[in-house]
């Protein structure tokens, strides 16, 4: 009878272990990427122990687009991650984002980090998106890519970017998983805020939102590039970009100069300063401008991303509000949204008096880890 009761429990005991072994090895992979992200030192010298050094290539190119290149020890394949840069001028070489390429390559991942053209210096448009496509495309072709399946990951505005990318036909087949975290859903929301420090929900209420100047920066440079002025416009908007505030040197140009020199709307749309402003301005500028601009919307292609799709935000992003997180999680079919204090927008930071919301920002990494790996 009790060699029957030892047979029964060893065998609960092994189907228990096999139940939740893929969680304790993602558990365990989510650990070392933590560590190096978070800045933990002494969590960092035991994973750092207890793991490879991993093989750092700074000088290589994908689809024509500089990208490092982390590798693990040892020989592949390995599961795939291409982290998408946020706009930031740093871009591949931004200190957190390096700690983050090395944790991950410590948890077995090969990780590719390419510099998009126009996330170093916030002009963002179709030349971004393209060559997104590209290095995706190319990237899920070699080798060492195990399966040929790649995760999508990415912080705030290329958080979007990369939800935009994956829900490209092509690039479609050959992504695992989008990670994303505190994305925009509308571009027209950050338009808005940019311009005028206030954004208009669905319902037609109207909430404050504070914009930094590198955002004002980026939007005003992105939306400059989308348009094709004469000489003296592209003079004017010269001016408007180099001065510290793009919007309020906008404000400050004369009537007159706005009427002769603004043939897209742009400068217009610049010196709005009320959500009912904006409004009216927006529609006004030609209709290709606004769809090279809509093009990084993912709202606009939420419905077609049948990958699973990993959300987390802060509850008070300091970029984008919560709601543009909850718009997408909305629309997408398969994507779920973590939302957690351990965030400041894109970078998170432990603090043991918020545990819960670690705990819930580590089931989130456990959760992307795991189908990063497995397909």
């Amino acid at each position: 009878m009790v060699a029957r009761l030892l047979a029964a429990l060893a065998l609960l005991t092994l189907v228990a272990v096999a139940a939740w072994w893929p969680w304790v090895v993602a558990q365990s992979r989510a650990v070392a990427v933590l560590a190096s992200v978070l800045d933990v030192p002494v969590l960092e010298d035991v994973v750092g122990a207890v793991t490879r050094e991993p093989r750092v290539e700074e000088g290589a190119e994908l689809a024509g687009t500089p990208t490092s290149i982390f590798r693990p020890g040892g020989d592949g394949p390995w599961p795939a991650v291409l982290f998408i840069t946020g706009a930031d001028e740093a871009g591949r070489r931004h200190p957190d984002v390096v700690r983050m390429g090395r944790g991950l390559a410590r948890a077995g991942f090969l990780v590719f980090v390419p510099d998009l053209p126009g996330m170093r210096d916030g002009r963002i448009g179709d030349e971004t998106i393209d060559a997104g496509h590209s290095v995706t495309a190319q990237a899920a072709t070699m080798p060492e890519v195990k399966d040929g399946r790649i995760a999508l990951a990415s912080v705030s505005a290329g958080a979007s970017l990369a939800l935009v990318i994956a829900s490209d036909a092509e690039t479609r087949s050959h992504v695992a998983v989008v990670a994303g975290i505190a994305p925009f859903a509308d571009v027209r929301t950050v338009m808005e805020i940019a311009t005028t420090g206030q954004f208009r929900h669905g319902s037609g209420r109207v909430e404050r939102f504070a914009s930094s100047t590198w955002m004002r920066t980026a939007m005003a440079r992105s939306l400059f590039a989308a348009t094709t002025g004469t000489a003296a416009a592209e003079t004017v908007e010269a001016r408007v970009l180099a001065a510290a505030d793009p919007m309020a040197a906008a404000r400050r140009l004369s009537p007159g100069e706005v009427r002769a020199h603004d043939p897209s709307g742009v400068l217009a749309l610049l010196r709005a300063t009320t959500a009912d402003q904006f409004d009216m301005r927006y529609p006004a500028m030609p209709e290709q401008v606004r769809d090279d601009m809509d093009r990084l919307s993912p709202l606009r292609v939420a419905r077609d991303l049948d990958v699973p799709i990993e959300l987390a935000s802060a509850p008070d992003d300091k970029y984008f509000p919560l709601s543009e997180s909850r718009r997408l999680v909305a629309v997408a079919p398969s994507a779920r949204l973590t939302v957690t204090t351990t965030l400041e927008h894109a970078i998170p930071s432990a603090s043991l008096a918020d545990i819960g919301d670690l705990a819930a920002f580590d089931a989130y990494v456990v959760r992307v880890l795991r189908i990063a790996a497995d397909g």
